[in-house]
């Protein structure tokens, strides 16, 4: 018998971070690569973490404002095209995506980058194109507007 209220568990970008920084630190433990960053280089990767990190603070501000949940999978409840949003329509995604991209940088070779193109592309395909559909039903014109006017990632 089947006690879970809800079978059919969804991993949300978090959980797809923790799994991508989890493969990233085990690859770099213990398959060397090809190292692509020397040492003092590697700590350029900090002003992509922290960048990521206000990147997602900022949206997650800006949700709380706009009394809309963060939740991909919840009934968005208004758009939002100001602060963060106005220059991306995907800033956390972008964020967990810098954090990343700090994380690769810092450990200096390539597998981590891939791993990180890879979450990359898994955020978008999994998510971004479903929210922007969910997005474009719900606000028709006000979303084909603002789609015109800000880039989906950068």
């Amino acid at each position: 018998m089947n006690t879970c209220k809800n079978p059919e568990k969804k991993i949300v970008p978090p959980g797809y971070l923790l799994i991508s920084l989890t493969l990233m630190i085990l690859t770099y433990w213990l398959v060397p690569g090809v190292v692509i960053a020397p040492g003092p280089v590697r700590m350029f990767g900090i002003v992509f973490v922290v960048l990521g990190i206000l990147l997602n603070i900022a949206a997650k501000q800006a949700m709380k404002r706009a009394q809309t949940p963060v939740s991909p999978f919840a009934k968005t409840t208004s758009l939002i095209t100001w602060g963060v949003y106005s220059w991306t329509r995907n800033p956390m995604y972008l964020g967990l995506v810098l954090l990343l991209v700090g994380g690769s940088v810092i450990m200096g070779n390539l597998l981590p980058m891939i791993i990180t193109f890879l979450f990359a592309l898994i955020m978008h395909n999994r998510f971004v194109k479903m929210e922007e559909e969910k997005l474009a039903d719900q606000f028709k014109e006000e979303w084909h507007d603002y789609r015109k006017l800000t880039r989906r990632w950068l």
